[in-house]
């Protein structure tokens, strides 16, 4: 009798064999590395991007139409806005189309939106008595913007979503990041060189710097004491401390006065 063999109706797969979980974690280790360096390769690609965007450019991608005062804080606006114009007077720093905006909120804090616009809380205007004080705080939010601060912050998210905005006339994305990364905190070496060239705005606009550091002094002062009131502040900037240590140091010099005790 013959041997028929009978037909294979069905076939096993062996060919995928186990999972290898060592393998995988390594393919995935790679991927991350690739895409960390991508991320960091787009961050200097967009820094001198941000560097070298033209101030009538950067004037116009962020819309500084859409920002607008909020509540009923006009008189405040006018106020910010008269002392704003003294410390532009000097003409030293880079033109753009600067203004303030008043925005309601229960916590004191200023931010810096780029394309000129000064954004400035409710709270820390009632909170703000003297035009010194009030134009330390501009003063430093200028500084932001004359070092190109926040617009070089956001120069990942320029070269994301501007050309799409441009493109399909919308640029409700941008605006919402542009507001999120302006109020978010800037590297101690910015806020430092913030507030460096905000007191010499203020002594240039004024002849001297008393009263600059009311609001700083004021920060200082009732976060001691456990005033939860600025705790959004306190979280988003290097220690008041320290700015003040700095800010009286620099203000002795402008002034030629001899250093202080200690």
């Amino acid at each position: 009798m013959n041997y028929v063999p009978r037909e294979l109706r069905e076939t096993a797969d062996v060919s995928r064999g186990r999972f290898d979980a060592r393998d995988t974690a390594v393919r995935v280790l790679r991927l991350g590395l690739v895409l960390a360096v991508a991320y960091v390769a787009l961050g200097f690609v967009a820094e001198g991007v941000a560097t070298w965007l033209p101030t009538s450019w950067e004037a116009r991608l962020m819309v500084p139409e859409r920002w607008r005062t909020t509540g009923d804080h006009e008189a405040a606006r006018t106020r910010a806005e008269a002392t704003l114009e003294r410390l532009l007077a000097g003409g030293a720093v880079r033109p753009l189309p600067y203004r303030v905006v008043v925005i309601e909120s229960a916590t004191p804090n200023a931010f810096a939106i780029p394309g000129g616009t000064i954004g400035v809380t409710s709270a820390l205007i009632e909170r703000v008595e003297s035009e010194r004080g009030l134009a330390m705080v501009l003063a430093h939010e200028l500084g932001h913007h004359h070092e190109r601060h926040t617009v070089r912050r956001l120069g990942r998210a320029l070269l994301l979503y501007v050309p799409v905005a441009l493109v399909l006339g919308d640029q409700g994305t941008v605006t919402g990041i542009t507001l999120q990364l302006a109020e978010r905190r800037h590297s101690r070496a910015q806020e430092r060189a913030a507030d460096a060239l905000g007191l010499r705005l203020v002594h240039e606009a004024y002849g001297d710097t008393s009263g600059a550091l009311e609001f700083f002094e004021k920060v200082q002062r009732e976060t001691a004491g456990g005033a939860p009131v600025w705790s959004g502040f306190v979280a988003t900037h290097p220690p008041t401390a320290e700015r003040i240590e700095a800010l009286e140091a620099l203000a002795r010099e402008l002034e030629g006065r001899a250093p202080g005790p200690g």
